[in-house]
């Protein structure tokens, strides 16, 4: 036998025993692959639509994608809405800021300032008139709606009117003269009581005789009023003797 053939005998043998090795590698393989599935408790039939979990896998895939753009999208329109809110807030505090300083300037005057201005003129005149001097002294001296809210007030007013015309009032300076032992009064107390709540006859009493002295000193303001115009009319008219009203 030449030394070729057995250089080529010697090949043939090596490669036929690499591939016996592989075949059995592979066995071992497949008997690991078969004994670790029957573990899991599948077999080969549950490979047969491998394609099938891939695509929907893939599918899964491409709408978690989707997803994600949506919200992106949806997460940079809140951003753009977020800062335009916080500017309309800085406009409407600036605008808040602006209507402040406006009603601060033109806001109304003090109870006490409130004087008409004949009320004024005789206030400042040499010659004082009493009955002006005292009710302006008496609502200097009072706070605005003798500390009671506009709404309450107004309602003693309308029920102080029924029973207590405001032309006909009195110089009250203490209601425990008998005022309030009359039927009058008792119906007047009972209706405020039972139309502002939270009211007591402490209180109805205490406003009572305020009102009371805030209209009939109103009432001789506006007589001594009445007394200087007719004066001052006469006054104007010339060639007429004048005896003036006191």
């Amino acid at each position: 036998m030449s030394k070729t053939s057995k250089n080529s005998d010697e090949t043939n043998g090596t490669t036929l025993a690499k591939l016996r090795r592989l075949k059995i590698q592979e066995n071992v393989l497949a008997s690991s692959i078969n004994k670790s599935l029957s573990s899991l408790g599948l077999d080969e039939e549950n490979f047969t639509n491998i394609d099938e979990v891939k695509r929907d896998v893939l599918g899964l895939e491409e709408k978690l994608r989707t997803f994600k753009s949506f919200l992106r999208s949806e997460l940079n329109s809140l951003k753009i809405s977020a800062k335009e809110i916080q500017q309309q807030l800085l406009i409407n505090q600036k605008e808040k800021k602006v209507l402040k300083n406006t009603v601060t300037k033109t806001s109304a005057k003090k109870f006490n300032e409130i004087v008409p201005s004949p009320v004024r003129i005789l206030r400042n005149s040499p010659f004082k008139c009493p009955e002006v001097q005292r009710f302006q002294e008496f609502v200097t001296s009072s706070k605005r709606y003798n500390g009671w809210n506009e709404y309450n007030y107004n309602i003693f007013i309308q029920i102080w009117n029924k029973y207590f015309h405001s032309g006909n009032g009195e110089d009250v300076t203490n209601i425990d003269d008998g005022t309030e032992n009359t039927e009058q009064f008792h119906q007047f107390k009972n209706e405020v009581m039972a139309k502002i709540s939270g009211i007591s006859y402490v209180d109805i009493k205490s406003h009572y005789k305020w009102y009371s002295q805030y209209v009939y000193l109103k009432n001789k303001q506006q007589e001594a009023l009445e007394k200087w115009k007719e004066n001052k009319q006469k006054l104007r008219k010339p060639g007429h003797e004048v005896t003036l009203k006191m």
